[in-house]
């Protein structure tokens, strides 16, 4: 985990109503590993399940074409996880949340357009301890 990833985690986990679980292994079907996205956090005050991906980087093409991608990259196999072990019930979305630099908005945008079910936040706005 690095600083960035820690701090974003810090960020969330300070909600009461928050549950953040780093390098969560989301499984395919047949039980191997399928990805395993920085961060992954229940909402129990929306109810919502979060996939938080961090990224510092200066180019963020690769992970935006994962967002753009996101049923088959993430939410499919986490909800079914999710639903086989009753973490949560058929009624939580599965939301995709984004850490990136401020100048990177544009570069991500144009890959992933504006969707409901992807929040963009800027690590320079998250406030240091």
């Amino acid at each position: 985990m690095d600083l960035f990833e820690e701090l974003v985690l810090g960020y969330l986990a300070k909600d009461p109503y928050i549950f953040v679980s780093p390098q969560y292994s989301i499984k395919a079907e047949d039980g191997s590993d399928w990805s395993c996205p920085d961060l992954v956090a229940l909402d129990f005050r929306t109810p919502a399940v979060y996939v938080v991906e961090v990224s510092s980087a200066s180019n963020v093409k690769r992970l935006a074409e994962k967002v753009a991608d996101l049923e088959n990259q993430w939410v499919q196999k986490l909800k079914a996880q999710f639903l086989r072990h009753k973490v949560v019930d058929k009624d939580w979305p599965v939301v995709v949340g984004v850490f990136i630099r401020k100048n990177c908005k544009e570069q991500f945008s144009k890959i992933v357009g504006d969707r409901p079910d992807v929040h963009v936040e800027y690590l320079e706005d998250i406030p240091f301890p």
